[in-house]
């Protein structure tokens, strides 16, 4: 991060610094909550790969994705984001599963917005 800020000018160099240390520390609210969008849109990517690739040979390939972001989320409204993603990751890989996956009408915002994909419901 230094060698990126080099060429700035010393005060905006260190405001993206301290921002960074921050983030990295994760000492504030907005920190915290930027970490969780982080590690979110990571897993709402792993499940969009998930559904797109529909592997036979392995379905839960991606698996460690979401492990590695279970239990560290604390932003109450990213909580409830992952939840229902879980869910529907859970219905996705479901031996029974009967149909087409879930996939959010409108792509991958419909599910932040707090629409279900298969209701059109409003998630809370």
């Amino acid at each position: 991060m230094i060698s990126m800020c080099q060429n700035l000018k010393k005060e905006v160099a260190d405001e993206i610094l301290s921002l960074y240390e921050e983030y990295e520390n994760q000492v504030t609210v907005e920190a915290q909550t930027v970490k969780d969008l982080d590690r979110f849109e990571m897993i709402l990517q792993a499940y969009e790969y998930e559904l797109s690739q529909q592997r036979a040979d392995n379905p839960q390939y991606l698996e460690e994705f979401f492990a590695s972001t279970k239990g560290k989320f604390k932003n109450p409204q990213v909580v409830r984001w992952v939840k229902k993603l879980t869910e529907m990751r859970d219905v996705f890989h479901s031996p029974s599963r009967n149909g087409t996956p879930e996939v959010p009408n409108g792509g991958s915002s419909s599910l932040v917005n707090g629409h279900t994909p298969a209701s059109g419901k409003t998630v809370p």
